[in-house]
């Protein structure tokens, strides 16, 4: 199902968006897409690192507090596919920049699966 799918993202939640911006960019040398005061995005090797500030359900947590994902191209067969294998998603939601849903691994780490309008999941 992903064998043609690359990883897309991996986003880290922060507890200052300003000093972990820093760190990544000017520190590590990520190089920034875009800031913003709740979503900062940086790219290294194709895989997008997003830093989402940290909130009400989405705590900083070095233990769980980092998750990866894929883009695809159209979610709903994805969607469908995993249900068939037996996955069942803890959320899909209509945000800004798509449709995320959210799938459990076996430990409960979330793994999210993206229909970005932003990138087609080539």
């Amino acid at each position: 199902m992903f064998s043609n799918s690359h990883l897309g993202i991996v986003m880290v939640v922060v507890s200052d968006m300003d000093a972990s911006v820093k760190f990544y960019r000017d520190v590590l040398g990520i190089p920034c897409q875009y800031t913003s005061p709740d979503w900062s995005q940086l790219s290294i090797g194709g895989v997008g690192l997003g830093l989402h500030i940290q909130g009400e359900g989405l705590p900083v947590n070095s233990a769980s507090g980092i998750s990866f994902g894929f883009y695809v191209k159209d979610i709903e067969p994805v969607l469908a596919t995993l249900a068939e294998r037996g996955v069942t998603p803890v959320r899909v939601t209509q945000e800004d920049f798509g449709t995320l849903a959210i799938i459990p691994d076996p430990d409960g780490y979330g793994i999210q699966i993206c229909q970005s309008k932003y990138n087609a999941g080539d």
